[in-house]
């Protein structure tokens, strides 16, 4: 929040200055001052690092600048104030806060805050108004606007909107009752209570609300009956405003049994507000590293060869879309078309005529889902009701067999 009013040209004279300052003999001194036998060992090392920092220090700071200014924070004070927004045209909007004195209606005595947005810098801009009875003024016109989200704090605010800007990405967050708003305007007003930045000094963990995040998914799982599976995967999440516990989620993955040279992979992809509080999400699968044991028909069939024998390999394949909805009870019709190969040792137990033979399982589920992400601890409630209908071939055999 400090940094968010620095602009790209104040930004660049203020590294520049830095440079400057950091002359080849400032930092000769400094190395100087460690001790004679730290010196001795990594004093021309640590020299020429402090150097070449110096002389790269714009290529940091711009990814720093770019970390800043992509989700822009602006906070006003406690008191009562005027924040103006004013498009100044397509890829463009400034915002400046006023301090408003308690026995002046039009309260423009001083500056507080004042800042240019780029929309080819800036994705969203946040602006938390903390207490007082503040006045929001949008105005000007483009094509397009940065998303823009208004925190209501404490008090009554008021939003005046007489701006004709493309896209609308606007919104007004406040629970209470006092905030009035112009129905006529295109602000999109949430009734409900924004989470508080973590510069209002709260204590407890704090949920990221922007950027994202990637984890390894290494695994080498070891059977007798497939031996060594070697998997390689990921998972990526990534995070939003009041978008709890993620904004979307993908996972994806593959691996190999070497052994069999058998192979299995997994995708899937969960996000949370699509559009107006509604979500999607996929998962998508192919398994050909499961396994049973077939021994035949009927329960008197001995088992008089080697285990490895009587191992059948089956392919699966998953195909489970589903339009979740968030912060609500719903019902999600999902269709999951499941499909099994299952190749049997040739010969040998009873039932030939079934060997090689295929079984087909479509199936149809209903969830009935209560989704609390929106709250702490997150929970999730899922009940299922399956319908399965099975295709299975006549064999000479019937009953159970050894598995």
């Amino acid at each position: 929040p400090l940094l968010a009013e620095i602009e790209k040209p104040i930004w660049d004279s203020i590294v520049t200055a830095v440079q400057q300052r950091l002359t080849d003999s400032v930092i000769l001194t400094a190395v100087e001052r460690m001790p004679p036998e730290h010196m001795r060992l990594f004093g021309e090392r640590m020299t020429e690092q402090l150097k070449t920092r110096r002389d790269r220090l714009h290529e940091a700071a711009d990814q720093f600048y770019r970390i800043v200014a992509r989700y822009a924070d602006v906070h006003t004070t406690d008191a009562s104030e005027r924040a103006v927004l004013d498009w100044i045209d397509d890829d463009r909007v400034s915002i400046t806060v006023y301090t408003l004195s308690p026995d002046s209606e039009q309260g423009d005595e001083s500056i507080y805050w004042a800042r240019t947005f780029d929309r080819r810098e800036t994705k969203e801009i946040r602006l938390y108004l903390h207490g007082g009875d503040d006045r929001v003024v949008l105005r000007g016109d483009g094509a397009n606007s940065i998303k823009l989200r208004i925190v209501g704090g404490g008090g009554a605010d008021d939003l005046v909107d007489s701006s004709t800007v493309g896209g609308r990405n606007i919104y007004l967050y406040d629970a209470g009752d006092q905030t009035s708003l112009d129905p006529e305007s295109g602000v999109r007003l949430v009734r409900r209570d924004a989470p508080h930045p973590q510069s209002w000094g709260e204590t407890g963990p704090l949920s990221p609300d922007w950027g994202s995040k990637w984890l390894p998914r290494p695994a080498f799982p070891y059977t007798s009956d497939l031996g060594i599976l070697i998997y390689a995967g990921a998972t990526r999440t990534g995070y939003g405003f009041l978008e709890e516990p993620y904004g979307n989620f993908l996972k994806l993955g593959a691996g190999y049994a070497p052994r069999d040279t058998k192979f299995v992979a997994d995708l899937g992809y969960d996000v949370r507000d699509l559009f107006s509080g509604v979500g999607a999400s996929f998962t998508l699968g192919y398994s050909g590293i499961e396994t049973l044991k077939f021994y035949g028909f009927g329960n008197d069939t001995e088992a008089t060869e080697p285990r490895s024998y009587y191992k059948v390999h089956r392919g699966r394949l998953l195909v489970v879309p589903g339009p979740p909805f968030r912060r609500a009870l719903f019902l999600a019709a999902q269709r999951a078309g499941g499909f099994r190969n299952h190749r049997l040792p040739a010969g040998g137990a009873d039932g030939d005529d079934f060997l090689g033979k295929r079984e087909a399982r479509p199936r149809c589920e209903i969830r009935s889902v209560a989704d609390r992400h929106d709250t702490r601890p997150a929970e999730l409630h899922l009940v299922d009701a399956a319908i399965r209908r099975r295709k299975v071939p006549t064999g000479r055999g019937s009953g159970g067999g050894h598995s």
